[in-house]
């Protein structure tokens, strides 16, 4: 039985990027060659997927899935130091690709769900406005046409 290599215990929040798109997971564990991961619907084994915590980036293979949590395997050596610090500085020293973006994206489902709530209120507030709008304007064209229906019949009258 082949030793295992010592692992780190962390509690790393960090993005995920599989075949179902972006997911927030926790890096729980860290060896020299891969993590194990703790999230809500865990990639299915053999997969590939990509890790990301700010500017760190590590891609791996799933190589075991057990009740909400991973393990991954990857090619190249994994820096902790890298991984909780997350800075561009030590990303090509440990191996680690950077991200494009000069802050990588950091999604809160408190933050999320505020935002959908304050998109929500501005479209209902703009669809009311244009209800309103257009109400006045009807009932403008409504009132032009009465008012100058006696002043078309005197204007004709005077001739």
């Amino acid at each position: 039985m082949q030793q295992r290599e010592p692992r780190q215990e962390v509690q790393l929040p960090a993005r995920l990027r599989g075949d179902d798109g972006w997911s927030d997971v926790c890096i729980r564990n860290v060896s020299s060659h891969g993590m194990m991961l703790v999230m809500h619907q865990p990639p299915p084994r053999g997969t590939y997927i990509e890790v990301r915590r700010g500017s760190a980036a590590v891609t791996g293979r799933v190589m075991w899935v057990r009740a909400g949590r991973c393990g991954l395997r990857t090619k190249e050596r994994i820096s902790v130091a890298a991984l909780t610090m997350a800075t561009a500085q030590n990303d090509n020293a440990e191996g680690l690709t950077v991200e494009r973006r000069a802050q990588a994206r950091v999604h809160h489902p408190d933050a999320s769900a505020a935002r959908a709530v304050y998109m929500a209120r501005t479209m209902q507030f703009g669809t009311a406005l244009a209800l309103i709008a257009a109400a006045a304007g009807f009932a403008a064209h409504k009132t032009y046409g009465v008012l100058s229906a006696p002043s078309t019949i005197i204007a004709g009258a005077l001739g």
